[in-house]
């Protein structure tokens, strides 16, 4: 049962509350120079509907004044617990999300993000989707906030035509992000699935692989607006994308430690298609002249999957781009050819 205490003065409302652990949701947010932001963010956590839940803010050692914000919080309601991220502990919103999480209790968990905001009935709806089913993965949709303007996210649109399983999330067939997931504690901890604390960007994208492949998820799909994702210059999405070497190196660092996560858990066909975006990723690097990461290891790699043809063909595809300038039709057949 949720005990809820309501302490009021003049202009505020205090709440003290005894949580039902059973039905409690663990909100997980990992912070970095938020504060003209994350107060909005708190707000839409502070007003959902389903009541049962603790809000667990990390911070990455913010240089403005979150701290001091959180701690308003963290009086105006009892719910709201704030950390800094430990000193011994790897810079990075990774790192806080392992972090938050290991301060958790709650039987569900959802990792949200410090810019973006809850509608009133996103936890209510996407608990009840889980509550009394089999299922243990609950995915609901965000649309866009960018310059005032709110917009659709069409990438949603795959999820009505597409199984929402580990295959098709892996080879980009439907789609969510971080926010949109509302899962149970049981299904991360069977296999201890962590965030890729080493990795700059794409972290869903790997987290959410590791999970589908190392445990037995069981996902429904709410197709129903529940959360507004903020697009603006401060996001990590659009610092990536204002330098497009960034963009390159860290695509390529995403797809290869993938492979190398799910080496042993993943059938051959998502190890190719793992390849085949690190090949063309190497590919667009070095069409700008870059040095290509892990390029002896990437050749290990490709000869050991694909065999000597395969590999020998995205050499000359590089060597044609050096000396010509063209090598698109090379690394085109280079790309391994049992993806389904």
């Amino acid at each position: 049962m949720l005990l809820l205490f309501n302490y009021q003065i003049p202009g505020f409302n205090f709440y003290l509350i005894k949580l039902d652990l059973s039905r409690l949701i663990s909100i997980i947010i990992p912070t970095h120079n938020r504060a003209h932001l994350i107060a909005e963010t708190m707000e839409s956590i502070m007003n959902q509907s389903h009541r049962q839940w603790e809000c667990i803010v990390v911070d990455d050692n913010s240089k403005d004044y979150t701290e001091e914000l959180l701690s308003f919080y963290c009086e105006l309601d009892s719910r709201i617990k704030f950390y800094k991220r430990p000193n011994d502990r790897k810079k990075g919103a990774n790192t806080c999300r392992n972090f938050g999480y290991e301060q958790s209790v709650g039987d569900y968990v959802i990792f949200f993000d410090s810019d973006d905001l809850m509608l009133p009935q996103k936890l209510e709806v996407q608990l009840s989707s889980l509550t009394g089913t089999t299922y243990n993965f609950s995915v609901d949709k965000f649309r866009n906030l960018q310059d005032r303007v709110i917009f659709e996210e069409e990438a949603f649109k795959r999820n009505i035509t597409n199984d929402l399983n580990g295959v098709n999330y892996a080879m980009s067939k439907v789609y969510w992000g971080t926010i949109n997931v509302l899962m149970s504690k049981d299904l991360l901890n069977s296999y201890g699935v962590q965030f890729n604390e080493n990795l700059k960007s794409g972290q869903e994208y790997n987290f959410f692989t590791k999970l589908f492949f190392k445990s037995k998820v069981h996902t429904v799909y709410v197709d129903r607006v529940q959360c507004t994702r903020r697009i603006h210059t401060s996001s990590i999405q659009a610092r990536q994308n204002s330098s497009q070497i960034t963009y390159l190196e860290n695509k390529f660092e995403l797809f290869i430690k993938t492979y190398d996560e799910l080496y042993e858990f993943s059938g051959q066909n998502i190890r190719l298609y793992l390849i085949m975006n690190c090949q063309s990723f190497a590919f667009r690097l070095f069409q700008k002249n870059q040095e290509i990461p892990e390029l002896s290891r990437l050749i290990i790699i490709l000869f050991k999957e694909t065999g000597f043809f395969k590999t020998f063909v995205f050499l000359l595809s590089l060597l044609s781009l050096k000396i010509t300038g063209k090598g698109y039709k090379l690394i085109k057949l280079s790309y391994p050819s049992a993806i389904k």
